[in-house]
């Protein structure tokens, strides 16, 4: 045998004689351990986790949507290019966008508004969303219960609605909205 190995032999043996000597404090020692690669895995795990979560959600709302949204301005200062701002986009620009550039799938326009909505002696303060049925299929949206509104609809000024969970909870209580057409 060489040198090196009787090293070798005598560590692993000095080792040993450590661990049964001192059982206390190898034991402690193999839980701290244990329970630190535990804590890194488990944390691993989370964040991944988180991850996954935030990429879901991020592709029900469309991963390929483009939301633009109008931001209402402060008051220019008397004498500034107020007047040369853009007023908005319209539903006509919409339209133009949708005829013009055939890479996009589809275009929802919508306008909110903050309005009380009644249902019998009920009344609350909301935000009513006027949108397209395109609304649906491009930002996947799907109703829990009853249909979302087509074209149909629209084109014979039809007086349908979707409820959110809590303005359904809020004006019917218990109560089941009117799902027919």
């Amino acid at each position: 045998m060489s040198g090196t190995d009787m090293n070798y032999e005598e560590s692993f043996r000095v080792g040993v004689e450590g661990l049964r000597t001192h059982k206390l404090r190898s034991l402690l020692t193999m839980l701290g351990i244990i329970f630190g690669v535990a804590a890194v895995i488990s944390m691993l795990s989370i964040g991944e986790g988180a991850k996954e979560e935030a990429l879901q959600q991020i592709a029900q709302m469309g991963i390929n949507n483009i939301i633009i949204q109008n931001l209402e301005t402060e008051d220019a200062e008397e004498g500034s290019d107020r007047d040369n701002r853009s007023q908005g986009l319209r539903l006509a620009d919409a339209q133009a966008l949708a005829e013009t550039n055939p890479l996009l799938n589809g275009i929802v326009p919508q306008q909110l508004y903050n309005l009380t909505a009644q249902y019998g002696s009920e009344r609350v303060n909301t935000t009513v969303m006027g949108t397209l049925p395109d609304f649906e299929q491009v930002m996947s949206y799907h109703p829990a219960a009853g249909a979302f509104f087509n074209y149909v609809d629209e084109m014979e000024a039809r007086r349908v609605c979707v409820l959110g969970a809590e303005i359904k909870r809020e004006l019917f209580f218990f109560a089941i909205p009117s799902t027919s057409k």
